[in-house]
């Protein structure tokens, strides 16, 4: 099944067996490539350590900064997706943790998210708000 294929589906058919298999590979398939981003992300951070010459040691110690905020960032995305699988597996996937489908453009470009589109403007427009009177 493609995305095209989904997009064109009924209403009905929302979060029904076929979205929901699908769903699933797209997940697999991007836990997959992230693992492998954060192998390569390790595997630069110990060639990182392993430079002999000490008069780079500023430069290094920029570039051991920004591999480690990748495999950071990297690390969650991996487990919001794992998140995400097991909604499919408790049958939420897809809906708003508020109710309402999340639907599938939203999930189509961000399979992990929890949130539809209101409810994230809401909290946005709320951490906002607060960090306004924070400052």
């Amino acid at each position: 099944m493609t995305k095209s294929e989904i997009l064109l589906m009924s209403a009905d058919d929302y979060m029904a067996g076929s979205q929901l298999q699908f769903f699933r590979e797209l997940i697999n398939t991007r836990i997959s490539e992230l693992r492998l981003r954060i192998c390569d992300w390790r595997e630069e951070l110990e060639r990182l350590e392993n430079v002999p010459d000490p008069g780079d040691a500023a430069t290094i110690e920029e570039q051991r900064q920004k591999v480690t905020s990748s495999i950071r960032r990297d690390s969650s995305a991996l487990n919001e997706l794992l998140e995400a699988l097991s909604r499919i597996d408790e049958g939420t996937y897809g809906y708003c943790e508020t109710g309402p489908e999340i639907g599938l453009r939203r999930l189509l470009v961000l399979p992990s998210a929890k949130l539809c589109v209101e409810e994230q403007e809401r909290r946005e427009a709320r951490d906002r708000h607060r960090a306004k009177f924070a400052a």
